[in-house]
């Protein structure tokens, strides 16, 4: 491939490979050509294949948001973590730079609809999203958000945080805001009930309190 590999190793042993995204890389391929080998399922391929290995997906990150990002390389564990993520087994923990601020803690239960543009809706025409939002630090560019899921629709935590009047840095989608990059990135993915399943890059805005 002429590209520069778009990710780095977190961890890999038989079963597993997590790495971290770069921003601005599909997860895997779309019907545009040019995608067809220019995206992270892609290059995990060709690493694998000199080990006569194979990824298969566990899960996806949008094209603009950076993070952890897992490929089984067996159908087992890849049941096991799709069971896991069906059953809201997982912890996903993102940081987002926004601009306004939130105040306090918030639990958000809301309805998407199921568009290429996903907007809120109802419970009857929508599917369920869960986000958890936590003010954390300030940095130069705004403020920093620690954020949970307990489902993964698509643009859910962009629309989460535009219903609280709040954008994040680099998303024209639905916060209008300009910005060298999207400030969001998956720093840390877990399955509840398995402690050996735990995987983590180093934050790039956050600063976590002592007492988390």
């Amino acid at each position: 491939m002429s590209h520069i590999a778009p990710y780095e190793i977190l961890f890999e042993d038989d079963h597993l490979i997590v790495v971290n995204k770069h921003y601005n890389v599909l997860t895997v391929a779309t019907e545009d050509k040019k995608t067809l080998r220019h995206n992270l399922w892609s290059y995990i391929n060709v690493y694998l294949r000199q080990k006569h290995q194979k990824a298969y997906l566990v899960h996806r990150l949008d094209y603009e948001t950076s993070g952890v990002v897992i490929f089984a390389k067996d159908e087992k564990t890849l049941h096991v973590f799709k069971e896991a993520f069906r059953e809201r087994r997982v912890l996903r923990e993102y940081e987002a730079v926004t601009t306004g601020r939130l105040s306090e803690h918030q639990d958000l239960i809301q309805y998407l609809s199921d568009d290429r543009k996903p907007l809120l809706t109802d419970a009857s025409d929508g599917k369920e999203a869960i986000t958890h939002l936590d003010p954390a630090n300030d940095i130069q560019l705004g403020q920093v958000l620690k954020v949970s899921i307990d489902t993964g629709r698509h643009n859910q935590i962009r629309i989460a945080l535009a219903s609280q009047g709040l954008a994040i840095l680099g998303d024209t989608r639905y916060g209008k805001t300009e910005a060298k990059r999207l400030y969001l990135n998956c720093y840390h993915i877990a399955l509840r009930d398995h402690p050996g399943y735990d995987f983590s890059c180093r934050p790039l805005w956050l600063i976590e309190s002592k007492e988390a």
